[in-house]
C-alpha cells in the first residue's frame, strides 16, 4: 500500500473521529463558524458532512483494492460508487439531512432555513464542482468501456 492511500485512510479516520466529537458534545468553534454568514454554506454545514466523508475516505480505498482483485464488472460498481459519492456529499452539504446534523446543530438550521436567502456564490460553487464530477465520472467510464 501506498504512503498515499495510507494517508486518505488517516485522514478519513481523523474525520470520523471529528464526526464522533461534534456530535457528542457542542463545538464552540463549529457553533461560530455555523453563524458567521460570510463562509458559504457548504463550509458552515460541514459537521453534518465529518462522518459520512470520514467513511468514504476510510473504506474508499478498501473497497477499490477489493474489487481490483475481482473481475471488471465489482470494479466497475465500486468505480461508480466512489464517484458519486463526493457528489452526493456536496449536495448534501447544501441541506444536509436532520439525522445527519449534531443536535446542538438542528435547532440553529431550523431557524436558519426559514430566514436565509440563498447565495448566488454558493449556488455557483455547487455548479461547477458537481459538473467537473460529472465530466469525471463520464471520462472515466469512456475510458473504462475502451480498455
Amino acid at each position: 500500500m501506498d504512503l498515499k492511500w495510507v494517508l486518505v485512510i488517516a485522514t478519513g479516520v481523523a474525520m470520523l473521529v471529528a464526526g464522533w466529537r461534534v456530535r457528542t458534545r457542542p463545538s464552540p468553534a463549529w457553533q461560530r463558524m455555523y453563524r458567521n454568514h460570510d463562509l458559504p454554506i457548504v463550509v458552515r454545514n460541514a459537521p453534518a458532512l465529518l462522518i459520512p466523508s470520514g467513511l468514504l475516505l476510510a473504506f474508499g480505498p478498501a473497497l477499490a483494492l477489493l474489487a481490483s482483485n475481482q473481475s471488471k464488472g465489482p470494479m466497475f460498481v465500486t468505480g461508480l460508487v466512489l464517484s458519486v459519492a463526493p457528489l452526493v456529499l456536496l449536495l448534501l452539504s447544501y441541506r444536509p439531512p436532520h439525522f445527519l446534523m449534531p443536535e446542538w446543530l438542528r435547532e440553529e438550521a431550523i431557524a436558519e432555513t426559514r430566514s436565509a436567502p440563498k447565495d448566488l456564490f454558493d449556488t455557483l460553487v455547487a455548479g461547477a464542482i458537481g459538473g467537473a464530477l460529472i465530466i469525471a465520472l463520464v471520462l472515466s467510464l469512456v475510458l473504462w468501456m475502451r480498455s
